[in-house]
């Protein structure tokens, strides 16, 4: 009943947008069109890596754009395991 509302209407913790930023995670990410995971920065080993191996095969290669959290899990993005290696979803810390 007494639960906070936030901007959009939804229950603070329910939004996506408004909810606090869980551990391990930061409230902007790096993602590419046509990537799974999202990243800590646009220099991530694992994302060059990833954006050169689309080159050998042949694939269009986008550069990164920063996004907020929401966004990039909104996607059904992972998190990029070298990028944040203390995040376990659906594991409380």
């Amino acid at each position: 009943m007494g639960e906070e509302r936030c901007d959009h209407e939804m229950i603070v913790g329910q939004c996506g947008h408004c909810k606090p930023v869980p551990p391990g995670l930061t409230a902007r990410v790096w993602i590419t069109r046509g990537g799974t995971v999202f990243h800590r920065s646009p220099a991530c080993e694992a994302l060059g890596d990833g954006q050169a191996r689309a080159a050998r095969f042949g694939m269009e290669v986008h550069r990164p754009v920063q996004v907020p959290l929401a966004t990039a899990m909104g996607e059904r993005r992972g998190a990029c395991i070298p990028c944040f290696p203390g995040y376990r979803p659906g594991v409380a810390g």
